[in-house]
Parts: C-alpha cells; structure tokens; sequence
C-alpha cells in the first residue's frame, strides 16, 4: 500500500514475506514503482514486520540501492527494537536510517 505525501515522499507499507510463492518481490515492485513516480523520499513503513529473514534483508539493500541511484531517499519507519537491533549487528543501520518506536 502507498500513502503520497504534500513533500514528494511516500509511504509504503510492507507485511507479510519479502518473496512470494510464486517468486515475485511485491515489496520490490512497490518500491521501485514509487521511485519511478517521482517520489524523492520513500518511507518504508514495516511496523507490521514481526519477522525478518535474510531475503528481506537483502530486499531493503537493493531498494536502498535503487532509491540512491535514482537520487532518492529510503527510511525505514515504525521500526521496532528488534529490527533496530537487526539493522546493528548486520551493520545495515550505517546506511538504512530509521525512525519509529524508540528503543525500551
């Protein structure tokens, strides 16, 4: 799902797997379609993540990688304790910016 925002960013928001069973990226084709819109910031809501495996990990990578290529910008929003803490040890927080819940 997207929300369009007054300042050319979006929000799009994921649930769910990353893949799905029948091979396609929907998490993939929602980003890359807002990028295409024109949107310069694109603001990943995963709230509603409760799971994260390394097939989402490396979705966000390459959205991360097409949003800076096309001058766009990607944050991840609603990101809870756990996922912050994900991002930590993988070393993904030093180029995927997050806001949200702050951490307990």
């Amino acid at each position: 799902m997207e929300t369009p925002m007054a300042d050319h960013s979006v929000v799009v928001t994921h649930q769910g797997r990353a893949i799905a069973a029948d091979g396609t990226t929907p998490l993939r084709e929602r980003l890359l379609a807002a990028i295409e819109q024109g949107h310069g910031s694109i603001l990943l809501d995963v709230g509603h993540v409760s799971y994260m495996d390394s097939l989402l990990l490396g979705e966000l990578v390459q959205a991360y990688v097409s949003t800076v290529k096309k001058g766009a910008t990607l944050e991840l929003i609603n990101a809870t304790k756990r996922l912050r803490e994900l991002l930590r040890i993988t070393k993904l927080d030093r180029i995927l910016k997050t806001a949200g819940p702050e951490p307990e």
